[in-house]
């Protein structure tokens, strides 16, 4: 197993674990950009203190669990989380739409919209949010 990290600030680093094939395994419906990411860089992490990716193999169990912690249930038919801040918040896809991302914030039990634009301008803006924190 191995982890890398790129440091890009004095003391910020993008970290990188290890993708194995069991973790990388899953039945659902995941966009090829997010799959790619996961394959090649694994449960990629803005930050040594950031939340991480989360691996397509757990995607649904995740999902889940979010489900059962949402008290407005008319929110979204079907959250797809693929971050995890850690928080317990996570960003993920609703009703089957890759292209725009949302937030799970735990404190409201709602999910409000991040951006548009798919998995990679979702990546850009997370790593421009950590950047300014």
């Amino acid at each position: 197993m191995w982890t890398m990290a790129v440091l890009y600030a004095s003391s910020r680093a993008l970290v990188f674990g290890c993708p194995t094939a069991d973790v990388l395994n899953s039945s659902a419906e995941l966009p090829r950009e997010y799959l790619q990411v996961a394959t090649n860089l694994g449960n990629m992490r803005f930050d040594q203190q950031s939340g991480g990716l989360i691996w397509p193999a757990v995607v649904e169990k995740t999902a889940n669990d979010v489900r059962l912690a949402q008290i407005d249930a008319s929110t979204s038919k079907d959250f797809l989380p693929y971050y995890d801040h850690k928080t317990g918040d996570f960003d993920g896809w609703r009703d089957g739409d890759f292209n725009t991302s949302f937030v799970f914030n735990h404190e409201t039990c709602k999910l409000e919209k991040y951006c548009d634009g798919g998995f990679v301008k979702w990546m850009e803006q997370r790593f421009e949010d950590n950047l300014n924190t």
